[in-house]
Formats: structure tokens, sequence, C-alpha cells
């Protein structure tokens, strides 16, 4: 998806679509086509003057509220606001942590919505003046969601958990494109090539994972998949023993080795076809 302002809101139109109801046309993210929703959130997208708005959405038997991040493309896509809001109460949402001022903001006159957890007014200039009195935490970059295995390293990255939006974000804007492109890269296999028998259980000791498809080995994260490269490049340790290793006979042991049989000596006889003449003794005399 092509990364411009116009794929985005621009700020002052994701504000004013808080408050908006919508509808969903398509089925997406375990939303079923057709439910409802409200635009709860206008956040930076990452890039300059590009925003997103949070939809929450109606969804029964669910204890945390599901809200979906859509870029201006998508919302003009897939969504379809009712047509009964041009009827419905205007409201403008107060956003940040409001719980300290909760007693001020009743004096205001807002009041508190219950589906998108947000306090409200329908006149806009309350509103604002009820915005000023939040105090100002830091700015939130949303990151999106991860894979469960990327949690650690996002931590590490100083990220933080949104359970409301249930999703990352980072209070630096470099922080969380670099967490964003971690997040892609996980998405990658990153095949091992050679003969990895030998060393499988060092692979695994690394995290991969078989392919029963490609029958091969893998991991999502480049380097770790690089480490594994070169085990399976190295092959298995050998350990190699010096010195003469014929076996010797231990003491007391009989050795085991066949004794070749004894050669008969071999003496000449005379062929069967041989015919002696027997002679008498006087005729052999003078």
């Amino acid at each position: 998806m092509a990364d411009s302002p116009r794929e985005h809101f621009r700020r002052q139109e994701a504000v004013a679509l808080l408050g908006r109801r919508i509808r969903t046309e398509v089925e997406f993210s375990g939303v079923p086509a057709g439910t409802a929703g409200i635009v709860v959130r206008a956040d930076p997208a990452g890039t300059q003057r590009a925003y997103t708005v949070g939809i929450q959405w109606q969804l029964d038997g669910r204890q945390q509220p599901l809200v979906d991040w859509f870029t201006k493309s998508e919302y003009d896509r897939f969504l379809k606001e009712e047509n009964s809001m041009a009827q419905e109460e205007k409201k403008h949402f107060i956003t940040g942590n409001t719980f300290e001022v909760k007693d001020q903001l009743k004096e205001l006159g807002c009041r508190w919505d219950a589906e998108a957890g947000q306090w409200y007014h329908a006149n806009r200039k309350v509103a604002a003046q009820a915005q000023k009195l939040v105090p100002a935490g830091p700015e939130k970059h949303v990151i999106g969601q991860a894979p469960y295995e990327l949690k650690e390293r996002l931590k590490e990255l100083g990220a933080k958990w949104d359970q409301e939006s249930s999703q990352w974000y980072h209070s630096d804007k470099e922080a969380a494109a670099r967490a964003q492109q971690m997040i892609a890269e996980a998405g990658q296999r990153h095949y091992l090539t050679g003969n990895a028998h030998d060393v499988k259980e060092q692979l695994k000791a690394l995290g991969c994972q078989w392919d029963v498809d490609t029958k091969q080995w893998y991991h999502t994260d480049k380097e770790v998949a690089a480490r594994a490269q070169a085990v399976v490049d190295k092959g298995p340790e050998k350990h190699f023993i010096q010195g003469n290793c014929y076996p010797l006979p231990r003491p007391g042991i009989t050795s085991t080795r066949k004794r070749l049989p004894r050669r008969r000596s071999w003496s000449p006889r005379a062929p069967a076809s041989t015919t002696f003449l027997r002679c008498p003794i006087s005729s052999m005399s003078g």
C-alpha cells in the first residue's frame, strides 16, 4: 500500500469523523460484514500530516472492546456511514486520560459514552474546552499488532501495549518505525539451505522451525536465520581421537577372534591310473 499523504486523512478530516457511526460492508479480522461501529480515535499514521481513524466495533459477547485503524482509502472502500447519523446527536470526544478530571468534565456537561469508553460533548467549543482540562500525556505513535514471539523484542525497544486499542505503540516516532519494520520482516520466512540433519537440535535451540511443505528449516528473524545458516555450513562438531585406536584385548579376557584351521601338509600321491608290476625275486638276481 502506498504511503502517501492522500492515502491517509488530514488531521482536520480525522478529528471531524470522531463520533461518526459507520457500518462495514465486508468481513475482516473477525468482524462480520454489516457490523456497526463508531469512530473513537484519530491518531498519527507515522508520516507527516497523515492520520488514521480508530473504529470501535459493537460485538456481542466480547469483554474487551475491539478497535481497528483505517486509512482514508480503506475508510472509503470498506465502510459506509449510516444515514441516520444526521438525526443523531453529534459527539465530540475528549481523548487522553480523563479519569482525574472526570468531575470537571461533568460540570461542563460532558457525558460518558459506554460504547466508545470516552467522554464527549455535543457542543464542539465546550468539548475543546474540556480537552484542555485533560493532562497532556506522551504522544502515541501506533505500531500495530505483532506476533506473540516478538513481545520481548518490542519491550526492549521501549514499546508499550495499549489495552484499550489492543495494539503496540511508542512515544518515539523513529522507534515506532523501527518496530513496524521488525514486525514486517517477522512475517517473512528466512529458509536455511544445506544438509541440516546433523545439527537439527542446534537449530531447534535457536528457535528455527521445520516447514513440512518445503522440507526446510526456517526462522522469521533474519539475524537469527543468518546465525542458524552458519551452524549448518559449519556442520556437526568433530572431536578427533589421537594415537593407536586398534582395539587391544583386556587383561584376563580371552580374545574372541576365530582361529584359522591348521593347514595339513601335502604329500604327492600316485595317480589312480598307475599300474604296478609284480616281479619274482628270483628273476631279479644276477
